[in-house]
């Protein structure tokens, strides 16, 4: 019947789209496009991390910061277990809602939480005192550190601190994009070497 022969060239007509997309979609037949999109996917995601996650919500993202502005206000690593955040910081910090956590170990009562910070209708309303809190992320090299410190200093540090987190996330995610795409050029290359590519 005609029908028939139609519904088969339509069966046949899918079935080769599905196979040009598949093909053109393998990382062995494409590798540097592959590769793009692996990398594109990356920077996606972490871009829309950063939209949805608010700043200094990481429950840790502060110690971060810390271990940063001690490094640019004395010109050394913090030392765990002798160095603070310093007064500056802890200034702006105070400003801000944090992760239940970070309010926690920031002492309860003077830092409050973002569900807390809603609740009074985007305000903080504590009495700042420094509560001198250790900055325990001293455990870390500090190679990380002294590598973003210049974009610190030059994007603001503690006077534009909202400014400054996002920057440092931009350039957290522009390494960890240029990891991602790195290692898999190294698969590549690898897998080049070892012989595993489709034969077409």
């Amino acid at each position: 019947m005609p029908w028939a022969h139609i519904v088969l060239e339509m069966d046949q007509s899918r079935t080769h789209i599905q196979f040009s997309i598949l093909e053109e979609l393998n990382p062995l037949r494409h590798p540097k496009r592959f590769i793009f999109l692996v990398g594109m996917m990356v920077f996606g995601r972490g871009v829309a991390l950063m939209c949805i996650l608010p700043p200094l919500e990481g429950w840790d993202e502060y110690q971060h910061v810390a271990y940063i502005e001690h490094l640019q206000e004395y010109g050394r690593p913090p030392v765990w277990g002798q160095d603070y955040i310093t007064p500056q910081l802890w200034t702006e910090l105070a400003k801000w809602p944090q992760s239940i956590f970070a309010a926690a170990q920031l002492q309860k009562g003077q830092i409050i939480t973002y569900t807390d910070y809603w609740r009074q209708g985007g305000h903080t309303g504590v009495v700042v005192q420094d509560p001198k809190v250790m900055i325990y992320e001293a455990q870390h090299p500090s190679f990380y550190y002294r590598l973003v410190r210049p974009i610190y200093a030059k994007v603001g540090g503690p006077k534009r601190l909202l400014p400054t987190i996002s920057v440092l996330r931009l350039v957290n995610l522009a390494f960890l994009v240029a990891a991602t795409v790195l290692f898999a050029g190294v698969v590549r290359t690898c897998a080049r070497r070892c012989g595993y590519r489709c034969q077409y």
